[in-house]
């Protein structure tokens, strides 16, 4: 059996949904159904402080949690057991099972949260993407306009929570992603910010 692994996430539960504790007290947010991962997608809102993710295994089969690039791997969990993983912050993160990576895939979505989403021209907003505390980790995000094209703004910050100021009216979108030494998250799903003109 292969030795559990553990990497560093720093996310807030946007929907806890569990049913019993994992080891260490961590919440169940995803189970493992024979060949089925349940549910597939999971996403979540990020926010300052260290966050797992807790899968247990309802099947009768020993399986993995095994992210697609190598950034975590739980190793074997045999069945009635459960796991905890950790990542690193706002992105998406697709995984697979290693004992049947043919049928059984699923996603861990880390969403970009805002210190406002509905604000005025010429007010700002932090975009809280990662932990203000962890070294070494870096993000890249990117923003649109009114559905238009994306804009890299920061580009291997270290700044977990940049702040974003807006000059003119409109719907914004924030989406960020993770970069590590094994290279990059997927970009995670969207964070919108509306503007209003000043009365």
């Amino acid at each position: 059996m292969r030795r559990v692994a553990s990497i560093i996430l720093f996310a807030a539960v946007l929907a806890m949904g569990a049913a019993w504790p994992a080891a260490g007290g961590v919440p169940i947010h995803v189970t493992i159904d024979e060949y089925d991962f349940t549910p597939e997608t999971k996403t979540f809102n990020v926010r300052a402080g260290p966050f797992s993710v807790g899968f247990h295994n309802d099947g009768a089969f020993d399986h993995t949690v095994t992210h697609n690039r190598g950034y975590f791997d739980s190793g074997d969990v045999a069945s009635g057991n459960t796991v905890a993983v950790t990542l690193f912050g706002a992105g998406s993160y697709p995984y697979h099972c290693q004992n049947h990576p043919d049928l059984m895939r699923g996603t861990l979505n880390y969403k970009p949260a805002a210190s406002d989403t509905e604000v005025g021209v010429g007010d700002s907003i932090d975009l809280l993407i990662g932990d203000p505390l962890l070294k070494g980790v870096a993000w890249d995000v990117q923003r649109r306009r009114n559905g238009g094209d994306w804009v890299l703004v920061a580009d291997h910050t270290f700044d977990a929570t940049p702040t974003f100021t807006f000059g003119r009216k409109g719907t914004f979108d924030f989406r960020a992603r993770t970069v590590v030494k094994l290279g990059r998250t997927n970009w995670s799903p969207n964070r919108t910010v509306v503007v209003t003109p000043v009365a």
